[in-house]
């Protein structure tokens, strides 16, 4: 009896062991399964992080080169619009120039002459008036 006793109580330590191994084990298991879930999760942390700013340098790098075209055609366009102006006054002072040098002068002459010799009569009239004065 005693034989199997003893026979008894090993066979009980024998699966006690053997229930605290394989919880152990699965506890180990499920550590380990956290374990590598949490890295799977900073690893697609880091992809996704790694994209955005992939994507966003993208993004900007076509904004700068959208304000560079926008830049050089707007410089460009401001270059032509003021040629076109320049040319445009020029051949305005041009058609100015021709056009006065055809026309006669005579009759704003003789109306300048008038003017001239009215302002001249006038201020003799006055300068003898005052010397009259004057001299009385």
């Amino acid at each position: 009896m005693r034989k199997l006793f003893v026979i008894a109580a090993a066979l009980l330590l024998i699966c006690t062991t053997l229930a605290v191994n394989v919880s152990a084990e699965k506890n180990l298991n499920r550590e380990s399964s956290y374990q590598a879930y949490a890295e799977k999760v900073h690893i697609i942390v880091q992809e996704s992080v790694k994209e955005w700013k992939e994507s966003w340098d993208a993004q900007i790098d076509k904004a700068a080169k959208g304000l560079e075209d926008f830049y050089l055609a707007t410089f460009q366009k401001t270059g032509e619009d003021i040629e076109v102006y320049q040319n445009g006054y020029l051949t305005r002072l041009q058609e100015t120039k021709k056009t006065l040098l055809n026309e006669d002068f005579s009759e704003f002459e003789r109306a300048k002459k008038e003017e001239i010799n009215a302002e001249i009569s006038e201020d003799v009239g006055l300068f003898l008036e005052d010397l009259l004065t004057e001299t009385n």
